[in-house]
């Protein structure tokens, strides 16, 4: 093969391997074209309690879902501390905090990766539920399924 060849060999499998590796983002950037708003993944809009209680007034407690449901569960005495000792069922709830873990129990709507029918969900909430002074429990999401949408003011 000559050197014109090995150069364009080369050029077409640099091209390809950037193709595939930017797919991911092109389907997960894609967005609805109806909606005049620029959307990012992972933008999150704070809910007021209000709005919880105005758009989902039939929410299970917190107590329904954690004895009856489970689901998401955060545990503050022990998630994001520093294991110990692998032979500990749980890390000491004194052990130094590792990841900072209370900076994902917000109650907001949050643009997400829809990856049954690709695109982006906007406006998924994520409402949590506090069980006792160090658990919260994420709503599942069977209980937020609304017909009506949330604007960008979290607003139906």
């Amino acid at each position: 093969m000559n050197k014109f060849g090995k150069k364009f060999s080369l050029l077409l499998t640099l091209t390809l391997l950037v193709l595939i590796s930017a797919t991911p983002l092109i389907q997960t950037n894609a967005i609805d074209s109806s909606t005049d708003d620029v959307v990012e993944m992972g933008q999150k809009i704070p809910l007021t309690n209000d709005q919880i209680k105005a758009k989902w007034p039939n929410l299970p407690t917190a107590k329904q879902l954690y004895e009856n449901e489970g689901g998401l569960v955060i545990d503050l005495r022990y998630c994001g501390k520093q294991v110990s000792s692998m032979n500990e069922a749980l890390p000491d709830p004194n052990s130094p905090t590792v990841i900072d873990v209370t900076s994902t129990i917000v109650n907001c709507t949050t643009t997400v990766a829809d990856y049954l029918n690709g695109g982006l969900r906007v406006n998924s909430p994520q409402i949590w539920l506090q069980y006792n002074s160090s658990i919260w429990i994420q709503v599942p999401l069977k209980y937020l399924t609304t017909s009506t949408n949330i604007d960008s003011n979290g607003t139906s």
